[in-house]
């Protein structure tokens, strides 16, 4: 608005300049061909008020200062400073805008859903909202670094903190590769000798990470297990005999089919879960998924 006033004002001076102009030539013409402006038809006009006639001056006087004021160099580059910082204030204002994207947008204004929506982001969210992340390509866990490097994915996935909460640790994470250290504890392999001393009632506890072992050959018997049979759906393992055909076993569908002498670890998944009063903004909930990249970023 103001460049355009400052427009309107530069304009508006060129255009009294040239009236002037034309009405000095005009008068010019007048005085030297004796023009007799009596002897032609007098036109009905509209007399000007006493008001108007009372204010043009003032008005003009107004306008003519105006101008000369907005083309001093002083005022045009203060304007511009002006205009400059109300559009970096602009840019600022949009990026701290809440976008609130939620998924009650899609639902009808009298559906039931928006109040089981409400419940689940007053209840649910704030106490448990879970990260799974799948683990495509395992790799030879039996190489006690690469275990050690997989256990501090988690670990760190299971820690992460911010402003919008923190994580629940080992209380909140579903991870196979513990049960399993538990497992392997408890019943050992088939030709290791068995040794029933008193420390076999003391209760088995997880292996610190550097301690943790694994054993391929020993997983077809922890997935059958009754205790953990459960992980046979986190886990997918495929025929080691033939391990590059693309067909892939899923322990969930075909545990009683199939034969587990020659199976070895495909891929699996785990979740964890996080906490915080935060988590009910949306762009708090963002902030996290943010910090679960740089997590997993750190892990390609």
């Amino acid at each position: 608005m103001t460049f355009y006033a400052g427009l309107m004002s530069i304009v508006g001076g060129y255009e009294f300049g040239s009236d002037e102009v034309d009405k000095n030539r005009m008068e010019i013409n007048i005085a030297e061909n004796r023009v007799n402006i009596a002897r032609h038809h007098r036109p009905l006009t509209r007399q000007p008020s006493k008001f108007h006639e009372a204010t043009q001056p003032i008005i003009s006087e107004s306008l003519q200062k105006y101008t000369h004021l907005m083309t001093t160099p002083i005022v045009f580059v203060s304007i511009c400073l002006v205009y400059i910082l109300y559009l970096a204030f602009s840019v600022y204002g949009i990026t701290q805008i809440n976008i609130n994207l939620t998924a009650q947008k899609l639902f009808a204004l009298d559906s039931p859903l928006l109040e089981l929506d409400d419940l689940r982001i007053k209840y649910q969210v704030p106490h448990y909202s879970m990260a799974t992340v799948f683990v495509n390509t395992p790799g030879k866990l039996e190489d006690p670094a690469r275990l050690k490097r997989l256990n501090q994915f988690v670990r760190e996935m299971e820690s992460i903190n911010g402003t919008w909460g923190e994580g629940w640790g080992e209380l909140g994470t579903k991870y196979f590769i513990r049960d399993y250290d538990v497992f392997q504890q408890s019943f050992g392999s088939e030709d290791e000798e068995e040794d029933f001393t008193s420390d076999d009632d003391k209760p088995v506890s997880v292996h610190s990470d550097d301690k943790m072992t694994y054993r391929e050959d020993e997983l077809k018997y922890f997935l059958k297990w009754p205790e953990y049979d459960f992980w046979q759906g986190f886990v997918k393992v495929r025929n080691a005999t033939n391990s590059t055909d693309p067909k892939l076993v899923d322990c969930s569908f075909n545990v009683q089919f199939f034969d587990f002498s020659d199976e070895e670890l495909d891929r699996f998944f785990f979740t964890t879960g996080y906490h915080g009063d935060n988590l009910t903004v949306w762009t708090q909930r963002g902030e996290m998924l943010r910090a679960w990249r740089q997590v997993v970023d750190k892990y390609p």
